[in-house]
C-alpha cells in the first residue's frame, strides 16, 4: 500500500459542503448519473484536496443506482436480466468495492477520520434513499467494505503478501486478492458474515466441503435452504477459482471467512482475541 496521506485540516467543516451538495440531489428514485457527475465536478471545484472523498462517495451513490436498476429488472416481470446487464452490473458493483476498500486501506490508522468519513456516507446514503430500507443499501456497503479490510489485515497477519484483485478478477473469477505462499499464488475469495463463529482458512476441497457442511448442519430448519444456497455459492466460486491458471506459477484456491465480530466496525483492525489460535500450512 502506498504511504498514507496527510488527513486535510478542517475536514468537518469541508464534510458538511459535501453533505449538503449531495442532499441536494432527487431522491435515489429519479437520480440519475449525469446527476450525480454535476455534484462531482462542482465539488471537485470547490473543495480542492478532498478529491480522494468526493469519489469514494461518489462511488457509493453510484452504487445505489446500480441496486435500483438491479432491483427494478427482478421485481417488474421483466426479471431475468440479460447476460450483458448482469456482467456491466457485476463490474460496477466491484469497481465500486475495489475503489472503496483502496482508501480505506490507504487511511488506516486515522480512526476518527474514517469514522467521520464513514458517518457522512451514511448520512448522504441514506438522505438520498426513502422509504422503511434507507439505511439497508449503506449498511450492507459499508460491512463489505470493511470486510474487505479485516480479509487484507488478515492476509497480512499471515504473511500472505495480499493485493487487491482487480474489478475484473473479482467479478468474473471470483477472486477478491491475490497473495503468496510458499512460492505459490493464492487466489482468495473473502467472506465476512455474522452468522460465523471463528476464523476459517481453507485452502483445500475437502476442508471447504467439511465447513460447508458443518454451516449448513448447524443451521436452523428455518435457514436451512438460505444457508444450502450460499454453501453451494462459495463452493462454486471456489471451483471457479481452481479453474485459473497463471503461467509459470502454482495457483492455490482459498476461502477465507471471519465473523463480523472478530473486525473493528470502523476502520476494519483485528480483534485478536478471535485470531489467537488460527493456523495456515507454512
Amino acid at each position: 500500500m502506498r504511504e498514507t496521506p496527510p488527513t486535510p485540516d478542517n475536514y468537518q467543516e469541508r464534510f458538511k459542503i459535501i453533505e449538503n451538495e449531495f442532499l441536494a440531489l432527487p431522491s435515489i428514485e429519479f437520480l440519475n448519473y449525469e446527476q450525480v457527475q454535476g455534484a462531482r465536478d462542482r465539488l471537485i471545484k470547490c473543495c480542492q484536496g478532498f478529491e480522494e472523498e468526493i469519489e469514494f462517495i461518489v462511488s457509493s451513490v453510484y452504487n445505489m443506482i446500480d441496486q435500483r436498476e438491479y432491483d427494478l429488472k427482478k421485481t417488474t416481470g421483466r426479471g431475468i436480466l440479460s447476460r450483458g446487464t448482469s456482467q456491466r452490473l457485476n463490474v460496477s458493483f466491484a469497481e465500486s468495492l475495489f475503489l472503496g476498500t483502496h482508501y480505506l486501506l490507504t487511511h488506516r490508522g486515522e480512526k476518527s477520520y474514517l469514522a467521520d468519513l464513514l458517518n457522512l456516507c451514511e448520512a448522504i446514503t441514506t438522505g438520498l434513499e426513502v422509504g422503511k430500507n434507507s439505511s439497508k443499501a449503506w449498511e450492507s456497503e459499508k460491512r463489505g467494505l470493511i470486510g474487505q479490510v479485516g480479509i487484507y489485515n488478515f492476509m497480512e497477519k499471515c504473511g500472505l503478501s495480499p493485493r487487491l484483485a482487480s474489478p475484473k478478477d473479482d467479478a468474473f473469477k471470483k477472486v477478491d486478492f491475490w497473495g503468496e505462499l510458499n512460492e505459490e499464488t493464492l487466489a482468495v475469495q473473502g467472506k465476512c458474515a455474522g452468522y460465523v463463529r471463528k476464523p476459517a482458512y481453507l485452502d483445500t476441497e475437502s476442508k471447504l466441503a467439511d465447513w460447508l457442511a458443518a454451516e449448513v448442519g448447524r443451521a436452523g430448519e428455518r435457514h436451512k435452504k438460505e444457508a444450502t444456497r450460499r454453501a453451494e455459492k462459495i463452493w462454486n466460486d471456489y471451483l471457479r477459482m481452481g479453474s485459473l491458471a497463471i503461467e509459470g506459477k502454482s495457483l492455490r484456491p482459498v476461502v477465507i471467512i471471519l465473523p463480523w465480530n472478530s473486525l473493528d466496525h470502523v476502520d476494519g483492525s483485528l480483534k485478536e482475541e478471535y485470531f489467537k489460535d488460527i493456523k495456515i500450512n507454512n
